[in-house]
């Protein structure tokens, strides 16, 4: 499912708002045809989704067909995909296998959000801890 144009400026404009210049999210959904994306290589003996993210947190666009569900830390996709089709979706923390911490920085975690969870989430923002004080503390460590 791809961000309307609306809920994506929502979305940015909380982001700003909240999270000042701290590093943007960054999406995955499933579309039969990738555009420009480029295909992640599968011909190798072992991938890890984890470590190929570094390419998109530098701002390629990857595209995975449906054995990329096989690769290792692709947990982070699949259990979120399996939340998403949940009538009362759930959030994930992660970055705890240890195979795949040698590929992110020491004080990244990851947290997954189906986008039906994501819009809850977007709609109740401005009623969050967010708004207060010690998470303004939070976001000055942030930034």
């Amino acid at each position: 499912m791809i961000m309307k144009s609306k809920i994506k400026n929502e979305f940015l404009q909380k982001w700003e708002k909240y999270f000042g210049k701290a590093e943007l999210p960054f999406v995955y959904f499933y579309t039969p045809d990738p555009g420009t994306a480029i295909m992640a290589d599968k011909n190798k003996d072992w991938s890890c989704i984890i470590c190929e993210l570094a390419r998109v947190r530098n701002g390629e666009s990857l595209a995975y067909d449906e054995s990329g569900l096989h690769y290792g830390g692709s947990s982070i996709v699949y259990r979120t995909h399996l939340e998403s089709l949940t009538d009362n979706p759930k959030a994930f923390l992660g970055m705890f296998d240890c195979s795949a911490r040698p590929c992110v920085p020491k004080d990244i975690l990851s947290f997954s959000i189906p986008m039906k969870k994501l819009l809850t989430m977007l709609g109740n923002i401005d009623e969050s801890f967010l708004i207060t004080e010690t998470w303004q503390t939070v976001r000055k460590r942030i930034n």
